[in-house]
C-alpha cells in the first residue's frame, strides 16, 4: 500500500490536500453487479460494514451507545459545516447553535428515545458542558484544516451505500471534501494504528463505488491532529480492488463465513 506520510505544518498539509494530477477510478454497472453478487452468496444476515470494521479485522460491532466521543464528531462536523459555509462566524457559536437545536427538539417532544437529541437532553449541565467543549475542539480542527489547505473544502455528510438484495450496507466516513470531489479527508482522534491504512483504503473504495458510473475520489487523506500527522492514499485500480476485497471479506466474517476469498471472488473484486 503506497501510503504517503505528512506532518501537519502548513506546507505539508497543502501538499497532502492539493488537487491530484491523476483521476480516480470509475465503477461501472457491471462491476457493481459483481460486488452485489459476491455479497449475496454470503447469506442474507443484515450487515453494516465501515472502515472501522476493516481496521478491527471484521470483529462484530458492539451495540451502539451514545458517548461524548461519539457525539463530538456529529456535533463538530455539523458546526464546522456552518462555519465553512458562512452561516456562523465562530466555531463556538456554531456548536452552541447545534446544541440548542438538539435541546429544542427534545423539549418539544420531537426527539425519539435513543436519538442524539434525546441523549443530550438527558445529560447533566456539567456533562453538556463537556460535550460542548469536545465538539468545539473537533470542529476547530476541521475548520483549521480547511483554512490551511489550498483547495476549497466543504464539510459533507457521510456516504451510505446499500447493496440491493443482500441486506448489506456500507458507510464511508468523510469529514471534508474539496469542490470537485477529488480529495476526501478523514479526521481521526489519537494516533494512527497499524491498520489505519486499510481503513483509509476501505473509505476510498466505498466512495468510489458510491460514485458509480462517474469518477471517484482520486485521493483520501487521513489526518490525526493530536498526533500532528497525516496519511494520504492515492486511488488506482489496484487500491480500489483491494479495498472492495477487504469489504467483501469483512462481510463474510460478519455472516460467520471464513474470510479467505475464493479465486472467483478475487476475480470479481
Amino acid at each position: 500500500m503506497n501510503l504517503i506520510s505528512y506532518r501537519l505544518d502548513t506546507a505539508d498539509l497543502m501538499s497532502a490536500t492539493s488537487e491530484p494530477t491523476h483521476e480516480g477510478v470509475v465503477i461501472d454497472d457491471a462491476r457493481f453487479a459483481t460486488i452485489i453478487e459476491s455479497h449475496r452468496r454470503h447469506g442474507i444476515t443484515p450487515r453494516r460494514v465501515d472502515a472501522w470494521t476493516i481496521e478491527q479485522a471484521g470483529a462484530p460491532p458492539t451495540p451502539f451507545v451514545w458517548s461524548v466521543r461519539k457525539t463530538r464528531r456529529t456535533l463538530g462536523n455539523a458546526a464546522a459545516s456552518l462555519v465553512i459555509s458562512g452561516q456562523q462566524r465562530t466555531v463556538a457559536a456554531a456548536v452552541r447553535a447545534e446544541m440548542g437545536h438538539h435541546l429544542d427538539l427534545a423539549v418539544r417532544g420531537w426527539a425519539n428515545r435513543g436519538t442524539l437529541s434525546w441523549w443530550i437532553a438527558e445529560q447533566s449541565p456539567v456533562a453538556q458542558g463537556i460535550i460542548t467543549a469536545e465538539a468545539v475542539a473537533w470542529a476547530s480542527d476541521i475548520c483549521d484544516i480547511a483554512e490551511r489547505s489550498l483547495a476549497r473544502f466543504t464539510a459533507p455528510s457521510d456516504l451510505y451505500i446499500d447493496l440491493p438484495t443482500c441486506r448489506t450496507s456500507w458507510r464511508a466516513r468523510r469529514d471534508l471534501l474539496n469542490d470537485d470531489g477529488s480529495v476526501m479527508v478523514r479526521v481521526r482522534g489519537g494516533a494512527p494504528s497499524t491498520t489505519a491504512g486499510a481503513g483509509l483504503r476501505a473509505d476510498l473504495a466505498m466512495a468510489t463505488v458510491a460514485a458509480r458510473g462517474e469518477v471517484g475520489p482520486a485521493r483520501i487523506v487521513g489526518i490525526w491532529p493530536q498526533a500532528g500527522m497525516a496519511l494520504a492514499l492515492n486511488s488506482d485500480e489496484i487500491t480500489v480492488a483491494v479495498g472492495i476485497r477487504d469489504l467483501t471479506a469483512a462481510s463474510k466474517v460478519l455472516a460467520g463465513i471464513p474470510s479467505a476469498p475464493s479465486p472467483r471472488e478475487r476475480q470479481l473484486a
